[in-house]
């Protein structure tokens, strides 16, 4: 997956990375729960303002509790995951490779120290 590749208006890396981040925070999930996540985990809506999205998250001791999703993240996530399989990760690094923890870790990094040239463009 190249930086070149876009979507809505943006690189598909600077997408993947926004998404991310609007899941970590509005769903309240860890790094290593949130890399976790595969497509068939999430129940997006058919109408975005009617229905209900919802995520299903493993977390810690075998528990996955269902979490609903916010209007926005949805939005993010539904043209995350066009064209990938159910069996696919919804977050990918920049090798197109699932990310991982610490993977999220420097993405978050990054931001922290004020860079986000390196990860939202």
């Amino acid at each position: 997956m190249r930086c070149s590749q876009r979507r809505m208006g943006r690189p598909l890396r600077a997408v993947g990375n926004h998404a991310l981040l609007l899941f970590l925070y509005n769903a309240g999930a860890r790094a290593d729960e949130a890399a976790q996540v595969l497509v068939e985990d999430l129940a997006l809506p058919q109408v975005l303002d009617r229905d209900l999205a919802s995520v299903l998250i493993r977390g810690k001791g075998s528990k996955s509790p269902p979490v609903s999703a916010v209007a926005q993240t949805v939005r993010e996530l539904t043209a995350l995951v066009q064209g990938h399989g159910p069996s696919e990760n919804v977050f990918l690094n920049r090798c197109g490779r699932p990310i991982t923890r610490f993977g999220i870790h420097t993405l978050w990094s990054a931001l922290w120290r004020g860079q986000p040239s390196r990860c939202l463009r």
